[in-house]
């Protein structure tokens, strides 16, 4: 859920140097409330977004979020889920939800596990303790998934030596004829 701090400076870099970044609230964009109920669109490039209004502090600091224009730098997939997985078990450890937490982990149940049924939250512990194993699950085989597929980049891009070439084109290559059956 959290990212690394380099990643975190990076994304609030891009941000403070963003024209819709409001310098008075440090949010993207005028803070949302009762006086400004409507955001106004904005272009940035090819981009016409909304500037959400959230906090880039807090915003910036949560692998699951994303910036509204596109402008922050891509995560690599293990910098944001490794973090991700030792904070649920973090949370199963710990036995109980902190402040702000459920509201995350049912962002990660809609954008990485795909369940879109309009839930925000959920009261009943069994449910809590099966969205925590899910997005457990998921991000572990995610991870695996990566190792084993570095692994292979890493075989494939063994070099070989010069010498087992020409070892290998040195050695005359026997023709055999296929012997006919009488009949």
């Amino acid at each position: 859920m959290m990212i690394n701090t380099t990643d975190f400076e990076a994304r609030v870099k891009v941000c403070k140097e963003c024209p819709v970044y409001n310098k008075t609230f440090g949010t993207c964009g005028p803070p949302v409330n009762a006086i400004n109920p409507f955001k106004q669109p904005h272009t940035i490039g090819e981009v016409t977004f909304k500037p959400c209004g959230c906090p880039v502090d807090h915003l910036a600091s949560y692998a699951a979020t994303d910036c509204p224009a596109k402008l922050w730098p891509k995560l690599e997939e293990k910098d944001w889920k490794m973090p991700t997985l030792e904070h649920i078990r973090l949370i199963k450890k710990r036995g109980k939800l902190e402040s702000g937490e459920m509201a995350k982990l049912f962002k990660l149940r809609r954008e990485y596990l795909g369940i879109r049924d309009g839930k925000n939250f959920t009261s009943c512990t069994p449910c809590m303790n099966k969205l925590l194993n899910q997005l457990e699950e998921s991000l572990a085989e995610d991870l695996k998934k990566a190792e084993q597929a570095q692994a292979l980049i890493e075989l494939t891009n063994v070099e070989l030596t010069p010498e087992l070439i020409t070892e290998v084109t040195a050695t005359p290559i026997k023709k055999r004829r296929a012997k006919r059956k009488k009949i």
